[in-house]
């Protein structure tokens, strides 16, 4: 494969960089994200529609039905109007992933033909920019990635599947790459990690606007420390950044465009001697 001979020739063996090489080199039609000065994306995709009530049932009948996997993947859920520009494949990826893991995987239903499937999916979500993978333990982890033939079916099937964009082979050549599969404690979303990520665009200091953005943040983060106190029920500083992005995490390569957080007026004017209101 071009890619792992790239990355042999290079010495490239963090897997940040080879999934990077791998995506320009596999992914093909539209752009995964939209980028700084684009309003839209053109492109071939591969067009999925999934049914939120039954993501993970949906999902596993329209991968298999797509007969070119390195298209760039749209997602529409039912009776959704989003134009899917990267948030909505984010979400999916973090829907099904949670979905395969609970019903898979914990545990293990060996005798389910769906593994070619599943690992398709999985194939996608590292190259399309979804999120992480934690489904296997270490042990499926070390037996889906061997080259042992005498194996159980699934792992036979989950290979296939990976292989279908080459990720098995390439793991088997660039053994870094293995790692991103590898369960683990996933760093915690501190509220310092979300503001961060979640940066907010203000006006010129000493301007009225300045002063009644700062009150309106100063209210998120008031309610943000709440969330990861726990006195917000279910919310969790990983949904709130779900809400924003599609995903509740931080991609494994970053964001194509940083999110911001900006102020709308509506019906409110400014001079140059106004109160804030």
């Amino acid at each position: 494969m071009e890619s792992s001979s790239n990355c042999i020739q290079n010495n490239i063996s963090n897997p940040v960089e080879i999934i990077h090489l791998i995506q320009q080199k596999i992914v093909t039609g539209r752009k995964l994200d939209i980028e700084e000065n684009s309003v839209l994306l053109g492109g071939d995709t591969n067009h999925i529609l999934i049914d939120r009530d039954r993501v993970m049932e949906s999902a596993l009948e329209e991968i298999a039905a797509i007969d070119d996997l390195r298209i760039c993947l749209e997602v529409q859920f039912y009776g959704e109007v989003s134009v899917d520009l990267g948030g909505p494949r984010k979400e999916f990826f973090v829907l099904v992933l949670n979905e395969l893991k609970q019903k898979y995987f914990d545990p293990v239903r060996e005798w389910s033909g769906e593994y070619q499937t599943i690992g398709k999916i999985m194939a996608l979500s590292l190259l399309q920019n979804g999120k992480l993978q934690r489904l296997l333990s270490s042990e499926l982890v070390e037996e889906v990635f061997s080259e042992k033939e005498n194996c159980k079916q699934f792992i036979l099937d989950s290979r296939k599947g990976l292989d279908a964009l080459g990720v098995y082979t390439l793991a088997s050549k660039l053994p870094t790459l293995v790692h991103v599969f590898t369960p683990g404690a996933s760093t915690p979303l501190s509220v310092k990690k979300l503001t961060n990520i979640l940066s907010p665009i203000l006006s010129d200091n000493g301007s009225n606007k300045r002063r009644l953005e700062a009150a309106v943040y100063a209210k998120f983060v008031k309610y943000i420390r709440e969330v990861a106190s726990g006195h917000r029920g279910d919310v969790t500083l990983n949904s709130i950044l779900q809400f924003v992005t599609g995903a509740d995490e931080e991609p494994i390569l970053g964001y194509q465009i940083k999110p911001t957080i900006h102020f709308a007026y509506a019906g409110v004017s400014f001079s140059q001697h106004q109160t804030p209101v």
